[in-house]
């Protein structure tokens, strides 16, 4: 917990990571792939990226394909951390 106070930005999935940030009043980039984003709020202190496939949310702890979390790539990912950085003007 004293890492994730450190940070300006956590990057993480549906973890507990997530959780603590949120409690941290912590800027997130959160991606969900076989969880479900309406569960979460970030209190606009961040942005989700939400996996856009028919098996999501499976809730399922490993699967053959992980397409979820494939469809989520690295620019995205990117993308986001840049627009919730320069949003709280610290890009």
């Amino acid at each position: 917990m004293g890492l994730l106070n450190q940070c300006h930005l956590v990057v993480t999935g549906d973890t507990l990571a997530l959780h603590l940030a949120i409690a941290l009043k912590k800027l997130v980039i959160a991606f969900f792939g076989s969880t479900c984003h309406q569960e979460i709020d970030l209190y606009k202190r961040g942005k989700k990226l939400v996996a856009d496939v028919h098996c999501s949310p499976c809730y399922k702890g490993n699967c053959d394909t992980m397409i979820c979390m494939k469809s989520i790539s690295a620019d995205d990912v990117f993308q986001a951390c840049k627009e919730v950085l320069k949003a709280n003007t610290l890009l």
